[in-house]
């Protein structure tokens, strides 16, 4: 993925390389963030290229298109990023799939679109497939997620334990861009040469929300109602966002429910990791907490947490007391099964 996506890139700087397009999307940011920052080093590198940045829900395309073509007197290439794509209107697939089918042969122009979802079968998107290349930036496998943190751990001088790779990477649902972040945050902290282990993961607190999650969830399946909401309070002072706190519940919860399929109870640890796509130190955690969750109380919260997502974007009840009631309906439910 990537290396295609940087081969359209070193095209895209090359004034003797051909026209090119190609359009980025899918479910993982990172690629397009990748795509960004390399945008921004050739424009600072390289003189005679131009960029031009334009976001798709705030222009017209019948006004632009006409000066797609149009290269600059001081660059010899130029470059058009065109992002947000999501939504694209159908006379508009047909205006850009217009202009590609009438610009493809010529020269000094390369095209990049950015997407999160794409109709495949609009004229655009085949125009992009036929003149150009289509990168689909789905989550990627753990082995080459894990490859790349590493080395954006070198990038700064610094070792990451294998551990702390796969726990930021499971506390961030695999988004890299979030995984960076956090990275750089402990390798400015160690400084070169340094290596990050799960002690200095802890102590500057990265992924404290998720960690906080796990703690809350194994407070909910004691039915310690005082714990829960001591933990759900924390969130809630470091700014955790009630969706944000809900959505980590209700993902946790899933990683539990396919846990408790009976051909999965019997899996040995590295294979239900494999399953559940995620590391082996969750699978320890979850099998763990599965003995305080019966199959009838796994479906009772998954029904309640369908209730919660509900209350929070439609009922004007303040979102903290959503919360909270939350809390105290799944310890309840626990009382109640034991």
């Amino acid at each position: 993925m990537l290396s295609r996506l940087d081969a359209c890139l070193k095209q895209a700087a090359s004034p003797e390389a051909p026209f090119g397009c190609c359009l980025v999307y899918g479910q993982e940011n990172y690629p397009v963030s990748h795509l960004l920052s390399s945008l921004n080093n050739i424009l600072r590198q390289q003189e005679n290229v131009t960029v031009e940045q334009y976001d798709y829900s705030q222009v017209s395309l019948a006004e632009i298109l006409p000066h797609w073509g149009d290269l600059s007197l001081f660059a010899e290439k130029k470059i058009i990023l065109l992002k947000h794509l999501d939504g694209l209107k159908k006379n508009d697939a047909v205006l850009l799939s217009e202009w590609l089918d009438s610009h493809h042969d010529g020269s000094g122009v390369f095209l990049f679109f950015t997407a999160v979802k794409v109709d495949g079968r609009s004229p655009f998107f085949r125009s992009v497939k036929k003149y150009g290349e289509v990168v689909k930036t789905d989550k990627m496998p753990p082995a080459q997620a894990r490859k790349l943190v590493a080395g954006h751990g070198e990038e700064y001088g610094v070792v990451l334990a294998p551990q702390v790779i796969d726990t930021l990477l499971h506390y961030h649902e695999g988004s890299l861009q979030l995984v960076f972040r956090e990275a750089e945050k402990l390798a400015l902290f160690v400084g070169p040469g340094g290596k990050v282990g799960m002690e200095e993961l802890e102590l500057l607190g990265c992924g404290a929300a998720a960690a906080n999650v796990f703690n809350l969830v194994d407070k909910l399946g004691e039915g310690d109602a005082a714990a829960s909401l001591r933990l759900l309070n924390r969130l809630l002072r470091d700014k955790t966002a009630p969706l944000m706190i809900l959505s980590m519940v209700a993902r946790h919860f899933r990683l539990l429910g396919l846990a408790s399929v009976p051909s999965n109870r019997t899996k040995s640890p590295a294979d239900l990791a494999r399953v559940l796509h995620v590391p082996p130190f969750v699978v320890q955690k979850i099998r763990r907490q599965l003995d305080r969750f019966s199959l009838s109380r796994l479906a009772d919260s998954f029904q309640l947490l369908s209730e919660v997502d509900c209350r929070l974007k439609s009922s004007g009840v303040p979102e903290e007391v959503v919360m909270e009631d939350m809390v105290l309906n799944l310890c309840r439910a626990e009382n109640h099964d034991s």
